[in-house]
């Protein structure tokens, strides 16, 4: 276990309160800071609508649907990226989903609380939360209960991927947010290059030879310890229960993967090992792992239609 100061709990450390600390940190690191909003020109949407039953300001979702019919329409459930310490969900990223739109899917934009307010498994809870939500309201939104799937790109994958494979784990849930009893199981998964195993994340960039953007992701200044409260080496159980891959089992959905070669915030060592998980527990052809050769985090190849289309593809396959 590392005996730096730079990897202790921060309350040890800092005179300074938790969210301070992030600003700073954000202030200080380009690749942290806020993505642009999108503009949005769908006709029929539904914003702002709180999927919880706590005061949680960020816990809200906007619902946009296909410019005709009545429904029941199936469902992606989309969630932003930004480590998950900033970003929002009307911003840029909302593109990655909104061609769904046009295959027939009514598309949901889930926002979370961010680690600055409060810590994993906040985040988690609250997505689950919004899939027992849309479930439970979908007669309300024309929505088809039955069929729903998850998207996120980066924090937003990885919180995808947890949240599809602990739909039934009672210990990261909390009923309390709303709608208990409701199930949160969803049929398909999409992870734009999201982090699976927050312990491994520094070696394998070390052993890609890939040069990380960020800090250290063991340190106590990164996303992954603002999101777990204290720095990964200190926290092997917190770790445990944030990882998608400590859950996997036979019951998993199918899964499809993208991640850039060259990313410099998540090696892409993180999809190819939990491609290799998820295959050995639901089999090969319910898990498609696309490697972009060369593309870094958040490339612009993620957004070309050729890429949607085979993202469309696999949801009309298994949602």
């Amino acid at each position: 276990m590392p005996d730096s100061i730079a990897y202790r709990p921060m309350d040890e450390h800092y005179g300074v309160a938790k969210k301070d600390f992030m600003r700073w940190v954000r202030l200080h690191t380009p690749m942290l800071r806020e993505v642009p909003p999108a503009v949005v020109r769908v006709k029929r949407k539904c914003l702002d609508v709180p999927y919880t039953r706590k005061d949680a300001p960020r816990a809200k979702l906007d619902l946009y649907w296909p410019k005709e019919g009545e429904g029941p329409f199936p469902v992606a459930v989309f969630l932003h990226g930004g480590a998950w310490m900033t970003c929002q969900r009307r911003d840029l990223q909302i593109y990655l989903a909104l061609r769904a739109l046009g295959r027939g899917f009514a598309v949901a934009s889930v926002g979370y609380t961010l680690t600055d307010e409060a810590e994993h498994p906040t985040q988690l809870c609250e997505v689950k939360t919004a899939i027992r939500f849309l479930r439970s309201h979908a007669d309300e939104y024309m929505l088809d209960a039955g069929r729903m799937a998850l998207m996120g790109d980066s924090a937003g994958g990885h919180l995808a991927s947890l949240a599809a494979v602990t739909a039934h784990v009672a210990e990261l849930d909390d009923p309390t947010l709303g709608w208990p009893g409701v199930d949160s199981s969803v049929s398909a998964v999409v992870d734009w290059f999201g982090p699976i195993d927050l312990s491994t994340m520094d070696k394998q960039f070390a052993q890609s030879g890939v040069n990380s953007l960020l800090m250290p992701w063991s340190a106590i200044h990164s996303p992954a310890s603002f999101l777990l409260g204290e720095a990964p080496p200190y926290c092997p159980e917190k770790v445990r229960t944030a990882n998608p891959e400590s859950f996997v089992d036979a019951s998993c959905p199918p899964f499809y993967i993208l991640h850039g070669t060259a990313d410099q915030i998540v090696p892409c060592g993180q999809s190819i090992h939990f491609a290799k998980v998820l295959r050995d527990a639901i089999g090969e052809e319910k898990v498609t792992l696309e490697l972009m050769e060369g593309k870094a985090h958040g490339d612009l190849a993620f957004f070309t239609p050729a890429a949607q289309d085979r993202v469309l593809d696999f949801l009309e396959k298994w949602v």
